[in-house]
């Protein structure tokens, strides 16, 4: 396990010391209470390779502040995951981030006190997505789907994942359909990405039924996607897209085509 830690609390208070051994406790707390153990793996054990960072200080909601005053006292934590079952040659890697704040008032309690709760706080979302993470890899893309509908952002997370990570082309339907229904802007964006990975017909269609140009960060992730998926369908949407009266939506279509293009002239496609 690597571990980086980000003091962001304003400069005149640093260092805000948060012990380097609370931070790699609260993680290694995480961990076993996702069912893992510390320590080296053993034949026909699992292994997790974890590179985690992990960043606090006090924030009004549009960043960092650099003086101490009644706002939010936030951490967060990103954690690089690689799972290796022990009967499988390849790793499954995955993205985990967890966050937790609360109302910080100077003079109330300790600032550094109250960053170590919210360190510890927000590594929920973590050991929650490190179990989701390793049972969706013992499962079959049936059951994948169906985790889709799951109640738990962790889990439907994980499925999306896991579904991308095996370019599962029978998922498409019901990816397209969950992106239509699902709540979790993060996962509606992991939806988009994954339909990418997968890369089928199938896939630019159920892309193409996701676009919104009212929504830019989604239209964005769209044409981004059905940049790598390509096709004569792609072709045909983005000659639409191209004569929209936003100029930022018509900039989209010609990066869009720009990256097209580059794909097309690597070396070795035509092996393909």
């Amino acid at each position: 396990t690597r571990l980086q830690v980000v003091d962001g609390t304003p400069p005149d208070r640093r260092p805000v010391a948060v012990p380097a051994a609370h931070l790699r406790k609260a993680l290694e707390g995480a961990l076993k209470g996702a069912g893992y153990s510390i320590g080296e793996a053993g034949d026909g054990d699992w292994s997790v390779r974890i590179d985690a960072q992990v960043v606090y200080g006090l924030t009004d909601g549009t960043g960092l502040l650099d003086t101490e005053k009644a706002a939010d006292a936030q951490a967060r934590w990103g954690v690089e995951v690689e799972l290796k079952p022990p009967d499988r040659p390849e790793a499954s890697h995955a993205w985990l981030e967890g966050e937790a704040k609360a109302k910080h008032t100077p003079g109330e309690k300790p600032l550094g006190a109250v960053m170590a709760q919210q360190t510890s706080a927000a590594l929920a979302a973590v050991q929650a997505g490190l179990t989701a993470r390793r049972e969706s890899i013992q499962l079959t893309e049936a059951q994948l789907i169906e985790r889709l509908q799951d109640s738990a952002e962790q889990v439907r997370w994980a499925a999306v994942d896991r579904l991308a990570e095996m370019k599962a082309k029978g998922a498409v339907p019901a990816l397209a359909k969950r992106a239509g229904v699902e709540v979790s802007r993060t996962i509606k964006l992991r939806i988009v990405g994954a339909l990418a990975e997968i890369g089928d017909d199938r896939a630019a269609q159920a892309l193409i039924g996701l676009a919104q140009p009212r929504d830019r960060e989604l239209l964005r992730a769209v044409v981004d996607a059905l940049s790598v998926v390509g096709g004569e369908r792609v072709d045909d949407f983005l000659d639409i897209l191209a004569t929209h009266d936003a100029a930022d939506v018509r900039q989209m279509v010609e990066q869009a085509r720009a990256r097209m293009a580059r794909k097309a002239r690597r070396p070795g496609k035509e092996a393909k």
